[in-house]
């Protein structure tokens, strides 16, 4: 958890923090004994973490406002983070200036691999004002030049980026569903426009967005999600919100939802790389990104003109598990399950294996129905609710249930008329699955 500065005094900043959680049942402060103390405290804007050196474990890089170098918190495996911007080239210039190195003033960070070449780049949304002093670091879009340094190099100007006064935040999507990464970045302040740049698929960005209609003036935070489930990433974004829906195009895309078992229950930090019409994507489950906003956790492939994913590989991160799929149809939202397998419809999840029978009564629902199956020894159980697109909706925590004839009930409260699925586990694995049907 990073934090800013001081609301009493500008520039004085205040300690960042590292919260571990224990059995997910309660954090501690690791802020000490993890390494994060070990630098002077800045002016911190943003968070945001990959597994950019492929290593097995989430790296966290720190965003800092007020001309503060920027971290990279280095993930040693054993528990410890180790400060790295300086040696993987993305802290910022250093200008020495009257005894002091300055920096710039990054407010939101995203990684995402722009380039399709297999590691996660990085763009930093800088507020930049060289017109009235010299040292001021303006954005950068950071190529990953990869193994085995993974150190970073600059290339905004070349990619035609331009420079704009009061970058905020970022966001990475593929919007136009043609396969490759495109851009948008905010810019705060009343009468400073947003910028969309459509990637060119050749390492440069064409800026589009007037034709496109995403202006947003005096926009801070920013986010892309498939709201409407059609395969095309909606956008919100400004000071006073705007969500602005993605008409579409012919392309094709598919989209995957994924659900840890021995890892993080979100997958988060998991990564997918997507093989198709000889493309190579790659995209990461985030917690967060930017300056307090985080894009959906769903994660979104366009295809082009491709109807079938060649090679669908999962990282489960956490684990050394790689999970791959082949020859999958596109214009499909997956939810891929670990170590149970990739499943297209609630028809696929609702074939999970039985460990007992169960019933559900009333079946069709309206006020509420029981999930009831007999026990031969006691057991701690959960309960789960999928809707027809494979997103959890619903939950009955986990509780103990004796020997013998037992049920769970489960309310309507928020769910809409339709088919779900129940999912019953024994910790992490499926003790049980079915079918239940809501009328409103």
């Amino acid at each position: 958890m990073l934090n800013y500065e001081r609301p009493d005094e500008m520039s004085v900043p205040t300690p960042d923090y590292l919260w571990l959680n224990v059995d997910g049942t309660h954090f501690i402060d690791a802020t000490d004994s993890c390494g994060i103390s070990s630098e002077p405290d800045e002016c911190g804007r943003g968070v945001c973490a990959a597994d950019f050196d492929f290593d097995g474990d989430l790296d966290i890089y720190v965003s800092n406002y007020r001309l503060n170098p920027n971290f990279l918190w280095l993930n040693s495996g054993d528990g410890i983070f180790i400060n790295s911007a300086e040696e993987h080239g993305i802290e910022g210039v250093p200008i020495l200036s009257g005894g002091h190195y300055y920096y710039g003033h990054t407010i939101g960070s995203e990684f995402a691999d722009f380039d399709n070449d297999g590691d996660f780049d990085l763009f930093c949304a800088n507020l930049a004002h060289p017109r009235f002093i010299d040292f001021s670091d303006k954005s950068m879009l950071y190529e990953n030049e990869g193994t085995p340094d993974f150190h970073f190099s600059d290339v905004r100007e070349d990619a035609g980026i331009l420079y704009q006064e009061t970058n905020s935040d970022v966001a990475w999507s593929d919007f136009d569903n043609d396969g490759y990464l495109d851009l948008f970045i905010t810019n705060v302040y009343v009468g400073r426009k947003s910028a969309l740049y459509r990637n060119n698929g050749d390492g440069t960005f064409t800026e589009v967005s007037y034709p496109a209609g995403v202006r947003v003036d005096n926009g801070w935070g920013c986010a892309w999600s498939d709201f409407d489930n059609d395969g095309f990433l909606d956008l919100v974004s400004g000071s006073e919100f705007h969500l602005y829906h993605n008409r579409g195009n012919s392309n094709h895309w598919i989209e995957v939802r994924l659900e840890g078992r021995d890892v993080n229950r979100s997958a988060i930090g998991s990564y997918v790389f997507v093989y198709s019409g000889g493309m190579r994507q790659l995209r990461q489950v985030e917690g967060g990104k930017g300056t307090s906003t985080q894009n959906s956790l769903r994660l979104h492939f366009g295809l082009g003109g491709a109807t079938v994913v060649d090679s669908h590989e999962i990282h489960w991160l956490g684990s050394e598990r790689v999970e791959k799929y082949y020859n999958i149809p596109a214009d499909v939202i997956y939810t891929a399950i670990e170590s149970e397998g990739l499943f297209s419809s609630i028809e696929e999840l609702a074939h999970l294996p039985k460990r007992l029978s169960t019933c559900v009564y009333p079946n069709p629902f309206n006020a509420g129905a029981y999930i009831g199956f007999e026990l031969m020894e006691p057991i701690s159980l959960s309960v789960e609710i999928y809707n027809s697109l494979g997103e959890m909706v619903r939950t009955v925590p986990e509780r103990f249930y004796p020997s013998g004839r037992n049920r769970i009930f489960v309310s309507n409260d928020g769910l809409s008329s339709g088919t779900y699925l129940y999912v019953i586990k024994d910790g992490k694995k499926v003790f049980s699955s079915g079918k239940m049907i809501h009328l409103k």
